[in-house]
């Protein structure tokens, strides 16, 4: 109630939101992964299964060895990772946001015991890790997948690209991964720009980004994610993250932005897309309260979904 009762009051509001925007993303890290079920709605299609322990994974930051210039990349891939690999089949993906947000207390490089502590706080069943190394003009990725209580690996990977070249490295990476934790058919290929974009420049952008946000430097993440859709207007995650991240600033919303951001809506993953409908939907406040509930049944490892509920 002081919170509703400070936002006239454009100097207070703006005070308080650190702390509130440390409130939520506490309640994410602190134990809403628990309650995740592996199961999927009643209602969702039949998916081909995965391996035991790969249906949730948490994918950690790639440890830069010997240079530390590739500790950027490391952290990008947590975010192009987790989403090329979310939505597949019956795959899901810890919110990258907040695992890194997490990822900042962990030590550097990470060990497997503590990544594999650290996935089973945020409720994940499996985490991939990694580390990068500087190969001439290329850079070597090599990943490897383990359930949250074994230290036998799932699925290993390697690829070599050329450093810039993220989404190169994420759809080698997520293929390779695929193939080897798919126990039904052929797995499918999915492509980073197919859900995110094909200009590396809008890409990096968004990063810089998610990087401000989670420092919570609010302007400074709203102008990075401004950046990514200019330069590619169907970036819809931009434009989404943009739209949600203004509204922690209690501010009206870019009409502008929702319009576009609505018109691209089937685009987002699932979960994204959901949320978006969800908060746009005009209910009487009981009703309200038991959809969004629903939904945190659904995706209790959303960090929106919950501070919306």
């Amino acid at each position: 109630p002081a919170f509703v009762r400070a936002s006239s009051r454009h100097t207070a509001k703006r005070s308080r939101l650190p702390l509130v925007a440390a409130g939520v993303v506490a309640l994410g890290a602190a134990g809403a992964y628990a309650v995740r079920s592996s199961a999927t709605s009643a209602s969702a299609p039949t998916v081909a299964p995965v391996a035991t322990g790969a249906d949730l994974i948490a994918v950690m930051p790639l440890g830069a060895v010997s240079d530390t210039s590739l500790a950027r990349l490391g952290q990008d891939l947590v975010v192009t990772l987790s989403t090329n690999l979310d939505g597949v089949g019956s795959l899901h993906t810890v919110d990258a946001a907040t695992l890194l947000l997490r990822a900042r207390k962990l030590p550097s490089p990470l060990p497997l015991a503590d990544a594999r502590a650290a996935a089973r706080e945020l409720g994940a069943r499996s985490v991939l890790t990694g580390t990068l190394i500087n190969e001439g003009s290329r850079v070597r990725a090599t990943v490897a997948l383990h359930a949250v209580g074994s230290d036998s690996a799932i699925a290993k990977a390697t690829a070599i690209v050329a450093p810039h070249d993220i989404a190169a490295l994420t759809d080698s990476l997520t293929w390779s991964v695929l193939q080897q934790i798919w126990r039904g058919g052929t797995p499918p290929s999915p492509v980073l720009a197919g859900l995110t974009t094909r200009s590396v420049d809008a890409l990096r952008a968004f990063l810089d980004g998610e990087r401000e946000f989670q420092r919570l430097s609010i302007d400074a993440a709203l102008t990075d994610f401004r950046h990514a859709f200019e330069l590619d207007s169907n970036f819809v995650q931009a434009l989404l993250r943009y739209d949600e991240v203004n509204g922690w600033r209690i501010a009206p919303p870019d009409t502008q932005v929702r319009r576009r951001l609505m018109a691209l809506k089937d685009r987002l993953p699932e979960r994204e897309r959901l949320f978006l409908e969800m908060s746009q939907r005009r209910l009487a406040f009981l009703p309200r309260l038991d959809a969004w509930k629903a939904l945190v049944t659904r995706y209790p490892d959303y960090p929106p979904v919950l501070m919306a509920a």
